[in-house]
Parts: structure tokens; sequence; C-alpha cells
């Protein structure tokens, strides 16, 4: 069975270079141009599984690029690397990766070009994640901090329970990792009322308890209270890394599933 081919049309060598291995390594084959015209010459040879376009390095006009490549190709879906939104073209919407990211952008092709067994890695999850930290300690939360961050992660910090909270109720965020030794509330109703939070508010986050008290009957109490994962902080770094990519890998697939099934 043949891979899927893409027709890769992006002005910047450094950008092109990146995309392609990245599509590349997910089992996708790759046909690059620097131009949109010379896109287009490609695509006159044959119709690809889907055409991604960085706009802003070609100088294209979107409305005019998507004209044009759907002259050549009606039915291949187009990712736009940067691009309105909302931008959609005779009825039909165009994919787009706002922010020029990467990743974000190949997972939309492998998504489009229905490769489900392309598991993203734990380096691409950990770049698309959005963390909040919860520790009163801000010694504790200053290292998980730098450590996230230097693992890709957009990272926010709370020193106590009810500045989390705030924190989830104002804006979205893919896991919470709270500590249990927190001024006025137990460990179990910190998992409670972030668990309830996101049931109400309909916010998509995993808990993961990261804690110094790593005891069995502790663990499933908060798995019991609402947690999804419980790390002790007697376990290494790279062991907090590889569960929280693990939550955070079934959490984008989910989403993925859901945001593809609402595009059809």
């Amino acid at each position: 069975m043949n891979p899927p081919d893409v027709t890769l049309i992006d002005a910047s060598p450094t950008q092109s270079l990146l995309l392609r291995h990245k599509l590349e390594e997910s089992g996708i084959a790759v046909t690059a141009a620097d131009t949109l015209p010379d896109g287009l010459a490609v695509l006159a040879a044959g119709a690809p599984a889907a055409v991604l376009l960085n706009l802003a390095s070609t100088g294209a006009d979107a409305h005019d690029a998507i004209t044009r490549i759907r002259e050549r190709c009606p039915d291949v879906p187009v990712v736009l690397v940067g691009g309105a939104p909302d931008l959609t073209y005779d009825g039909r919407r165009v994919h787009v990766v706002a922010g020029g990211e990467p990743d974000g952008a190949v997972r939309e092709v492998r998504r489009l070009v229905a490769l489900p067994d392309a598991r993203p890695s734990a380096t691409e999850v950990l770049h698309r994640a959005r963390i909040l930290v919860v520790d009163d300690s801000v010694t504790y939360r200053e290292f998980l901090r730098l450590e996230l961050e230097e693992a890709g992660c957009a990272v926010s910090v709370a020193s106590g329970a009810q500045e989390g909270l705030d924190a989830v109720a104002r804006e979205p965020f893919d896991c919470v990792v709270i500590d249990l030794v927190m001024p006025g509330i137990t460990g179990t109703e910190l998992c409670e009322a972030f668990d309830r939070s996101r049931r109400r508010d309909g916010r998509l986050f995993d808990i993961l308890v990261h804690t110094s008290q790593d005891r069995e009957e502790l663990l499933i109490a908060c798995l019991n209270a609402g947690a999804d994962e419980f790390v002790g902080k007697s376990h290494s770094v790279e062991v907090l890394m590889a569960r929280l990519s693990t939550l955070l890998r079934r959490k984008f697939y989910v989403e993925d599933v859901i945001l593809a099934r609402r595009k059809t």
C-alpha cells in the first residue's frame, strides 16, 4: 500500500524542511514547492491526498490561492498555516492552523489523510499542552514550571486551591497538576473541586495529582474523588513527564475525533 502523498507549498527553506521531515516521519510522502505557481504545476500532474500551504511565506492571498488550488484539485483538502480561522470557499471550510505552528499543521494533515495509527510522540504531545501547576511551595512550583516549559509546555502557576480554581474557570488548560498539601482543604476535597469545576463549565482538562504523600490509600481516594492520574514526588521528573504525556495523548485524541466529526 502506497503512503498518502501531500503537496507542500512553502517558500521558507527552514520551515519547509521541518514540515517535510515531520510529515515523512509520520509515513506521508511529500512533494515540496517553494512558490504557489510551482505548487500548482505539481498539482497539475495529479491530485495529492492533501495540500499544505504556508500562506505567510509565499505572500499569496488566501482566497486567490484556494481558488487556484481547487481549480486543479476540487476535492483535495487544503491546510493553511496561518490565515483566518473562518476562511471558507464555496461553503467548504479550509483547514487553518493559526500561528504557524508546525506540529499543529502536521496533526491536521495526518487527520485529513486518515492516519489514525500515526501515534504522536511525547514531544509533540507536550508541545501542544497548556498546563496549570497548583502548589503552595514556591520552590517546587517554580521547579516544575521550568521543567514543563523545557519540555515544551505552555505553563501557568497558582499558589493555592482557590487561585487554581479561578484560573481554570477563566482560561482553558489541558491538564492541572496539583499538590495535595494545601492550606484549608484536603487532598480529596481539592480533587473533587477541580472535577466539579470542569463538569460544571464543560472544560475538558485532566487532573494529575503530584504529591510527596505517596500512599496507596491516598492514591485510591484521589482517583475516586476525580483525579485522572497520581504520581508521587519520589518518582523522577521523567516518570512524571511520561504519565503526563500519556494522559494528554488520550485527551488530544478524543478532542481531535470530536472536531473531525463536527467538520463532516
